[in-house]
């Protein structure tokens, strides 16, 4: 049973014996924004359940939670419509372990904050969520937004797949995780967080990759049109407070090289063996393709004397953003 501003602050009291400093402090707050914050033995409906949070983690929930509200001016949270923010650990999202969730439905915002070792990621989640509900009530195409899939690379294509390579490294240009390649709504919710925590990094990214920085631009503009208080000033102080980016800049990148006889020329062809690109790139002398080596740091791989010697070879490097692109392998 979901508790209200006084009866959840005695619960919390009593529960771990101390004085409830930090979820009253969590509460003035957020009763300022027009927001009520509650925390359930459990929740469970067709497709969110979770279970109460973790005593170790209770307090530390309250203080981030705290914190990253004070990022806003009441005008902005309040248009966003958010209503609720429910708390707890174990969330699931029909049946998959989530670290948080948005529901239209009430506008009340998930969160499991019992992994708060990493704080970044606990933030980040935060974000994540409220530009979900931002994106939900900006227009009235709810999460669609047919535009963003223009600022992509050609011949991308969002995949569900991508969800399950969260933790692994960024596989090309134009995002900052793998999860933003699973759907349009959670390419802008990542980038929206890693904008609002990592504001110096995403600015730094951007500048070594235009897909990328054509989707900052963007986000940009849609969050001004929203609520101008997402100004000039606004980011700078986002940058004034960024938080070191954990995810290395270097996008690791599996090429495989191939050489086709079409009619006297002999042609060097470049592919993303792990499924990036839609069809090759083709260069028309060996001189060429080890220019184009050479740039992406791969043109002294012992691998290479396969090649000419007939054969197909891999070659897996860690490559910046801005040759990626330049090479149409982003």
């Amino acid at each position: 049973m979901a508790r209200g501003r006084i009866g959840l602050t005695k619960w919390f009291a009593h529960l771990f014996g101390r004085p409830a400093d930090a979820l009253d402090a969590l509460q003035t707050i957020a009763a300022r924004y027009g927001i009520e914050v509650a925390s359930t033995e459990q929740s469970v409906d067709e497709t969110i359940a979770h279970a109460k949070m973790r005593a170790e983690f209770f307090e530390k929930a309250c203080l981030l939670l705290t914190s990253e509200l004070s990022v806003y001016p009441q005008s902005t949270l309040k248009k966003s419509q958010l209503r609720r923010i429910v708390f707890g650990s174990a969330l699931h999202i029909n049946k998959s372990k989530a670290g948080g969730a948005f529901s239209a439905k009430g506008n009340v915002m998930y969160l499991s904050l019992d992994q708060l070792g990493d704080l970044n990621y606990s933030r980040r989640g935060f974000h994540h969520e409220l530009f979900h509900c931002i994106d939900y009530h900006d227009d009235h195409h709810q999460y669609q937004d047919p535009h963003w899939l223009t600022l992509n690379e050609p011949g991308f294509a969002y995949s569900e797949a991508y969800k399950n390579k969260h933790g692994a490294a960024v596989t090309r240009v134009g995002f900052m995780t793998n999860y933003a390649m699973s759907a349009v709504w959670e390419d802008k919710a990542e980038l929206y967080a890693h904008m609002i925590v990592h504001n110096s990094a995403v600015q730094q990214f951007a500048q070594n990759d235009n897909f990328l920085r054509r989707k900052v631009e963007r986000m940009t503009e849609l969050l001004q049109t929203f609520s101008p208080n997402y100004d000039a000033n606004f980011w700078v102080r986002r940058s004034q407070n960024s938080a070191a980016m954990p995810v290395p800049e270097l996008i690791v990148a599996t090429l495989k090289i191939w050489w086709e006889r079409v009619g006297t020329s002999d042609i060097y062809f470049v592919n993303r063996e792990d499924g990036i690109t839609t069809r090759p790139v083709a260069f028309y002398s060996r001189e060429k393709l080890m220019h184009c080596l050479s740039a992406l740091g791969g043109d002294d791989a012992p691998e290479l004397n396969q090649l000419f010697s007939k054969e197909s070879v891999s070659l897996r490097l860690k490559v910046d953003r801005a040759t990626l692109a330049r090479f149409y392998l982003g």
